[in-house]
């Protein structure tokens, strides 16, 4: 395993890791992350965007590393590919390593408070700010995204890049996802019931978010699948 760390924005440390991680070789990070801490830095990522292997005994390396840093006060995010990603949705500790989908939406998720000005932007890669008239957009195909003012943005994420190789890397990324259609519907659902109440269900329910009463079936069971709130 190899790392590097830099300040991102608003002070916010990531650690980048490569290789092949485990509980063992993720420890070696816990000398860097008690230095930072000691100099007053409380938000962490873990970009582990370069990692080839990772199972359950990298989980537990993350959440050793997370300890101290929740234990003042401080947040913690994890960013990855598609084998990390698939690794901690599946141990159902997404929610509590806070996890994202990239690295930069790991800095905006660590923020303690809004901290961009009206002419600023996150680079979704890197976690740079990036004043407005140097960012560049893209568009990428993403089953998480949801969009209540407009529907017919579902499944279509923008993302934004501090230059032209940091948006190509994350349409790169986002492309290695595999898109899910019954994700798509579960965001939808919980829009709807986020608006309406628990109470709203069954034949109402699956009208108003435009599917059949088998697709909404697989839609909750997709949910009820990946909701860590009781065990995170």
């Amino acid at each position: 395993m190899q790392w590097t760390d830099r300040t991102a924005a608003h002070g916010t440390i990531v650690l980048g890791v490569s290789g092949d991680v485990g509980a063992t070789s993720l420890g070696e990070l816990r000398r860097p992350v008690s230095r930072y801490l000691a100099q007053g830095h409380l938000a962490f990522v873990m970009d582990l965007s370069a990692v080839r292997y990772f199972d359950w005994s990298g989980i537990k390396g993350l959440a050793g590393l997370r300890l101290p840093v929740t234990g003042r006060g401080g947040t913690f995010g994890v960013a990855g590919g598609s084998s990390v990603r698939r690794a901690i949705v599946s141990s159902r500790f997404e929610h509590a390593l806070g996890l994202c989908p990239t690295p930069g939406k790991a800095v905006l998720a660590c923020a303690p408070e809004p901290f961009l000005r009206a002419d600023q932007s996150v680079c979704d890669w890197c976690g740079a700010v990036v004043p407005t008239g140097e960012r560049v957009d893209e568009i990428v195909r993403d089953s998480s995204a949801e969009y209540p003012g407009d529907p017919l943005l579902e499944g279509a994420r923008t993302v934004v890049g501090c230059g032209h190789r940091h948006v190509t890397a994350l349409v790169e990324h986002y492309g290695a996802r595999p898109y899910s259609e019954v994700e798509a519907w579960a965001a939808r659902v919980d829009r709807v019931v986020e608006d309406k109440g628990e109470s709203f269900s069954g034949l109402p329910l699956a009208d108003a978010v435009g599917l059949d009463l088998g697709q909404l079936r697989r839609a909750l069971a997709w949910r009820a699948g990946h909701d860590v709130s009781s065990t995170a």
